[in-house]
């Protein structure tokens, strides 16, 4: 948003929404999103303020920080490096998976940074052939997200 009668001032003032606001839409820029705490957002709407929504008392902003870009998992790894052993914890009990870079690294590379990520957290084997395959990963639309090889 800009001050008004301010040039370059967009970006000094910031709105965040409660609730959908359609009556903005086209008229601002929306440029993030909440991801935690709604219910502090929701506690500051509930301050007390005047007809021009002015607080007697504001509502601090302490400080603000930037999150530190997180590297990609394994991207950099050796194939000495990829060996590593991954148990996958179900409902039925564990597995645990050998990794074996030397087989296959970029499959290797792909699971790990997949398993460091939580991308199969909470997935289900999806597709199961008795005597055969057991299938898990990701499903989105009926269509597998990363397929990253067969485990043996």
């Amino acid at each position: 948003m800009s001050i008004p009668g301010r040039a370059n001032s967009e970006g000094a003032q910031f709105f965040v929404c409660v609730a959908p606001q359609p009556q903005l839409d086209g008229k601002f820029s929306t440029f993030g999103r909440v991801t935690e705490g709604m219910d502090v957002v929701e506690k500051i709407s509930q301050v007390a303020a005047d007809a021009n929504g002015m607080t007697d008392k504001p509502v601090r902003i302490l400080k603000v920080t930037i999150e530190k870009k997180r590297e990609e998992p394994f991207v950099n790894a050796s194939v000495k490096e990829l060996g590593r052993t991954v148990t996958l914890k179900t409902t039925l009990g564990n597995i645990k998976i050998k990794m074996e870079p030397d087989w296959a690294p970029e499959n290797v590379r792909n699971f790990l940074k997949l398993t460091q990520s939580g991308w199969y957290n909470g997935t289900v084997f999806h597709r199961i052939a008795k005597d055969f395959v057991v299938q898990g990963g990701r499903l989105r639309g009926g269509y597998i997200m990363r397929t990253v090889g067969c485990v043996r």
